[in-house]
């Protein structure tokens, strides 16, 4: 069974960093999906709350930074919510 969940975490992480190249796939999700899987089925005493706190820290950092990225080039090249007809 452990090596079910170990696949499941490698795959979970490897998805995030293709999220990098490939906007559709939500990294932020699949990153704590795999450290989830990590915590809770591996290895639960391994993490430590330093580690949780600053995962949550550096996630919202992501989160702002792609929202402000897009705000900007969207302004930039003329983006618009409703698709032209």
């Amino acid at each position: 069974m452990d090596i079910l969940w170990w696949g499941l975490t490698i795959v979970l992480f490897a998805l995030s960093f293709v999220g990098i190249i490939y906007p559709i796939i939500p990294s932020v999700v699949a990153i704590w999906g795999g450290f989830a899987v990590y915590q809770f089925l591996i290895n639960p005493d391994e993490l430590s709350l330093w580690f949780w706190i600053s995962m949550v820290v550096l996630s919202g950092v992501l989160i702002a930074a792609d929202i402000i990225a897009n705000s900007y080039f969207v302004k930039k090249y003329g983006g618009q919510k409703y698709p032209r007809q």
